[in-house]
């Protein structure tokens, strides 16, 4: 029953601890609400201002409307309503507060009871773990982890209300300083106000005096008026009067005028020989005028062509100076650049020759290498030659001593037959290298072999007494004769590799002699102007191509056939790029001939 009972308490527990988190989140939004109605307000402030003295125009009362412009309205309906709304919200805040500490007072009272119920929980199950089973113990155990469980969940949320407490503490200190402060505008407002209707009492005196010089002002101007009509009346009179003299003055002017008239026909008569005087001249003027104008134009348009004229033979001659200027300097930097590439040119040939002069000798000393050798191969072939003879011959004897031995001793049947057989095989592979040797190209040896005819089986005969030394004697000398065959056929095989090696290098040696006579020594076709000017200029090039070709003529040797072909390569380009330069050079030079003559002309014109 203590159990069900605690249970419910910690439901309703939860439940205020939910309905205390809506609070404080409610709180924190009208909090938050008030503070954005202080903003609102404090921006109001500065847009609702009263300006009193907005009809007032004059000059004078300028001051005091600048001096006002900014002033507040302490009578303004939106700063007394919203210091009721703050007030309210406070009282509701406080109210709130109030009401949560003593549900916080409840809680904490509520937490005591169910720390003494524990308590009272643990003291019977102390008492009763003597007589209950281990199952309603260990269930025991359960429940007060449990309970423990969420009474420090508990705690923790009593600590969390304590926090949000302090922070709405804190917001309503807040604000009841913004209320204060607020309470200080608004009697600075009135302050203000009183100020400025003691200045409007101010403006309405000084109002009233300029209203008294206004009627002053407004006699005087009556008085003004009524001298003015006395004037028009006085005028009036004279007019009146002068129309009268004016009057007499046309009759007697009547009188004259038949006078007039024959002046005027006379004048007349005058007037029309002026007249057409007037008009000859007229006509001249204008003549004259026409004349004069189209000078002035033709004098105006000389001086401008002749402004033109100066001022294109002026651009035209800074344009030339400037080309002139800037085309010499391009051609000082290519010459620099062409002389520079020149030397540089000069520097790869001093280094090819000097490699062509290693290679040179490297070559002499290969060609004398290799004359040694072709001396001591032919030597050695010689000798080889005179063995092969020497040795054929004493086959042939020992051939016909075999054959003797055939004859002679017929008991060892099986002993011959090997003989035979061994013989058969090392005059078959002589027989093979002699084809091989006459069937090579370019070879020197011309001898033809012909095995010698053998018979496979034993020749009839008496049965002779052979010996057991004679047996050893006959397998000693076939044993020798195939060694000697084996050593001839190997003397063969190199003399061969040899003498083809020596007809490649031959044929390779004058196939690049040929070339070298086609680039650069060839003296049966006329030389291109490019070659003429470079061997004309660089007397350097005709010595390194005629020491290259008689190196190429001269050596016979193929160890550095790769440098070799490198070094043909690289001495075709640098001709060619020698060549090249020439040209530019060339080019180069008659361009600024050519300029310098220009600005000479240019300069003298």
């Amino acid at each position: 029953m203590e159990c069900n009972i605690s249970f419910e308490e910690f439901q309703r527990l939860q439940e205020d601890l939910l309905r205390l988190r809506g609070d404080n989140y409610s709180l924190q939004e009208e909090n938050r609400k008030i503070l954005n109605e202080l903003k609102t307000l404090k921006g109001s402030k500065e847009n609702e201002r009263i300006n009193p003295l907005e009809a007032l125009t004059p000059r004078k009362f300028s001051d005091f409307r600048r001096r006002f412009l900014k002033a507040d309205d302490g009578e303004s309906s939106p700063s007394d309503s919203s210091i009721k709304t703050v007030s309210t919200q406070e009282d509701s805040i406080q109210k709130q507060n109030e009401s949560l500490q003593q549900e916080l007072t409840l809680l904490t009272e509520i937490n005591q009871n169910l720390q003494k119920q524990i308590e009272a929980l643990t003291n019977q199950n102390a008492s009763s773990e003597g007589g209950m089973s281990p199952v309603e113990i260990q269930m025991l155990s359960q429940d007060r982890v449990d309970f423990m469980v969420k009474i420090e969940d508990l705690r923790k949320v009593i600590d969390s209300l304590h926090l949000e407490n302090s922070n709405l503490t804190s917001s309503l200190k807040a604000s009841e300083e913004m209320r204060q402060q607020m309470q200080s505008d608004f009697e600075r407002l009135q302050k203000s106000c009183q100020q400025m209707s003691n200045d409007k009492d101010i403006i309405l005196l000084e109002s009233n005096s300029s209203q008294s010089k206004c009627a002053v002002l407004e006699s005087q101007i009556s008085t003004l008026n009524e001298r003015l009509e006395e004037q028009r009346q006085m005028g009036r009179a004279i007019v009146q009067k002068h129309k009268n003299e004016i009057q007499e003055v046309v009759e007697k002017s009547i009188q004259k005028q038949s006078e007039l008239d024959e002046a005027v026909q006379n004048l007349q008569e005058k007037s029309n020989i002026i007249f057409d005087l007037e008009n000859k001249l007229e006509n001249l003027q204008v003549v004259y005028e026409d004349v004069q104008t189209q000078l002035e134009e033709s004098q105006k348009r000389e001086a401008e062509f002749n402004g033109i004229c100066d001022k294109i033979r002026s651009e035209l001659i800074e344009e030339h100076k400037t080309k002139v200027a800037t085309m010499e300097q391009e051609a000082a930097v290519k010459l620099k650049e062409k002389e520079t590439e020149i030397e540089l040119v000069t520097a790869q040939l001093n280094e090819m020759e000097s490699i062509i002069q290693n290679l040179r000798q490297e070559l002499i000393d290969a060609a004398e290498d290799k004359k040694l050798e072709e001396k001591k191969g032919i030597a050695a072939l010689r000798d080889l030659k005179r063995q092969l003879q020497a040795e054929k011959k004493r086959a042939e004897k020992l051939q016909e001593r075999i054959k003797d031995l055939h004859d002679s001793s017929r008991g060892d049947e099986s002993m011959s037959n090997d003989i035979d057989r061994y013989s058969m095989f090392s005059w078959s592979g002589m027989s093979e290298n002699g084809q091989r040797t006459t069937s090579r190209p370019k070879s020197s040896i011309s001898d033809t072999q012909e095995p010698l005819p053998l018979n496979s089986s034993p020749v009839p005969g008496d049965r002779g007494e052979g010996t057991i030394e004679s047996i050893c004697d006959r397998t000693e000398l076939s044993q020798h004769v195939a060694m000697l065959e084996q050593e001839n056929a190997i003397l063969e095989e190199k003399v061969r590799h040899l003498e083809i090696n020596a007809a490649a290098t031959a044929d390779e040696l004058l196939r690049r002699g040929k070339l070298i006579q086609q680039y650069c020594m060839d003296g049966g076709r006329p030389p291109s102007k490019a070659v003429a000017v470079s061997h004309k200029e660089n007397p350097v090039l005709d010595k390194l191509t005629e020491k290259m070709s008689g190196m190429f003529m001269r050596s016979n040797s193929t160890k550095n056939d790769d440098r070799v072909q490198q070094m043909l390569r690289l001495l075709e380009e640098t001709l060619m790029k020698n060549v090249q330069l020439q040209e530019g050079i060339e080019k180069l030079v008659e361009e600024t001939e050519k300029l310098k003559s220009l600005s000479k002309e240019n300069i003298s014109g």
